[in-house]
């Protein structure tokens, strides 16, 4: 989506005609199906709010379900909250609005824009949060298996640790892909 493809036609019937004509892949609701994994960070009332999860998108405009994780230095860490439901509507450019609904009384809206139909770029800016991340379509065939997380990974994580205060934590670590870890080394910054 959001390419050109020039299409050429040609009529061998009637002495090879040609025409030609470019046209524009576009983005639709239908860019935006199957298993998705999400993050974003940012602030809401009380200061830090970090938000992870995952949600099931029909192609047809609704969120089907999914979960989030979310740590806020105004609660504890709230895990396992549930997507029940939402809407989306993906614009041919891929720019994309959604309402989420977990048990919250207000929902969330979240703007987004697909630079694939497997990867988009995330902002939440309403009354409650705002934030920025992103969303990546999830393969679950990957995870079936220990052996899929095998070779040398890094990580990094930013936050804030229990008085508030910055904290952040980057590392490498080596998996053997029977699920051990013979090998990890990490930085931790406050």
């Amino acid at each position: 989506p959001g390419g050109k493809v020039s299409i050429t036609a040609t009529d061998t019937t009637n002495g090879n005609l040609t025409a030609n004509a470019t046209a524009t892949i576009a983005f639709s609701d239908a860019s935006l199906r199957g298993p998705f994994a999400f993050y974003y960070v940012g602030n809401d009332a009380t200061g830090f709010r970090a938000v992870a999860g995952r949600f099931v998108a029909d192609g047809a405009g609704n969120i089907q379900g999914g979960i989030e994780d979310v740590d806020s230095f105004g609660s504890p860490v709230q895990t396992a909250v549930a997507i029940n439901s939402g809407t989306y509507v993906v614009g041919a450019d891929g720019r994309t609005s959604a309402t989420i609904y977990t048990n919250s009384a207000t929902p969330e809206h979240w703007q987004f824009v697909l630079t694939s139909t497997s990867h988009a770029l995330l902002i939440r800016f309403d009354s409650n949060t705002t934030g920025h991340g992103t969303i990546d379509q999830q393969n679950l065939n990957d995870l079936t298996s220990a052996s899929v997380i095998s070779g040398n990974y890094v990580f990094r994580a930013a936050g804030g640790d229990v008085s508030h205060a910055p904290l952040a934590i980057a590392g490498r670590f080596t998996a053997n892909g029977a699920g051990v870890i013979p090998q990890a080394a990490s930085i931790v910054d406050e």
